[in-house]
């Protein structure tokens, strides 16, 4: 909503408590940045952005839904 709507373009930060598996959702939802309550394996975040190559809905990083991009280079 607030990049698509609203035209926000700067930094969205999501910090505290943050899980491996919660941060290719948050950047799916328009996060840009992350702050690490324990920074100890951010390789091991930084991978975790690329665990999925395709989503069925559309978001922030794929606007356009899967049946949609079907058939498309």
């Amino acid at each position: 909503l607030l990049r698509e709507r609203y035209g926000f373009s700067r930094e969205l930060r999501a910090f505290g408590a943050i899980m491996r598996d919660q941060l290719h959702p948050l950047q799916r939802c328009g996060f840009n940045a992350f702050s690490f309550q324990n920074p100890s394996n951010l390789d091991e975040a930084t991978e975790s952005l690329h665990d999925f190559s395709v989503s069925y809905q559309a978001a922030v990083i794929a606007s356009t839904p899967l049946f949609r991009r079907r058939g498309q280079p």
